[in-house]
């Protein structure tokens, strides 16, 4: 069974142990993904965000042909802690991760479709976080309450780690948040390295 990875932020230059048996393709399916969801190390990270816009993303091969190791490597390298996070779907539309045939399911499910060769996909089901501390601080999620947020760590100093995830975040995720965090603060987006991607 030939499964792909589909990946859209730190996972395509950090894999860690993650089995991988080709390097990443670019024309993954169009996800909604922002950069909204608090996580370790101070960081806005992308998910998948059902009320943002469509953004690109990629597929690597997996190293595992067998669908439940492959998604047990996967949450491995994630750290999620229940294994239902990390969701997939096969070319037959067997799912699993949501408790219904939830869009984003069936959206990778037509890619599976239309791609040559890919049997079954798996990906990181995670959502949005703000939690209630920044939300007392900064409001209700929004791009202004993320930049103040991002704010008041450069004013604490401890900005690195959002910085860096910002800019090492695939060039071709384009959000408003993105292009305002640019804009406000100069974190430019930087290249994939080559040796990361199949240039075909």
């Amino acid at each position: 069974m030939k499964i792909s990875i589909i990946g859209w932020g730190s996972l395509l230059r950090h894999p860690r142990g993650l089995p991988l048996a080709s390097k990443w393709h670019s024309k993954g399916p169009q996800l909604p993904i922002e950069f909204s969801r608090l996580s370790s190390r101070n960081r806005l990270t992308l998910v998948i965000d059902e009320k943002a816009p469509l953004q690109p993303s990629y597929w690597a091969l997996c190293g595992c042909e067998d669908l439940p190791e492959a998604r047990k490597k996967l949450h491995e390298r994630e750290g999620t802690l229940y294994l239902d996070r990390i969701h997939l779907i096969d070319e037959s539309g067997k799912f699993d991760g949501h408790k219904e045939a939830h869009p984003i399911t069936q959206a990778i499910g037509k890619w599976i479709s239309a791609s040559d060769g890919i049997d079954a996909a798996i990906w990181t089901g995670l959502g949005p976080k703000w939690p209630s501390e920044q939300r007392k601080r900064f409001g209700e999620w929004s791009h202004g309450a993320a930049i103040a947020y991002l704010h008041s760590l450069i004013d604490d100093g401890i900005h690195r780690n959002a910085e860096l995830y910002f800019r090492h975040a695939p060039p071709s995720v384009d959000t408003e948040l993105r292009r305002n965090v640019e804009e406000e603060f100069g974190w430019v987006r930087e290249s994939l390295p080559e040796e990361l991607l199949e240039l075909t």
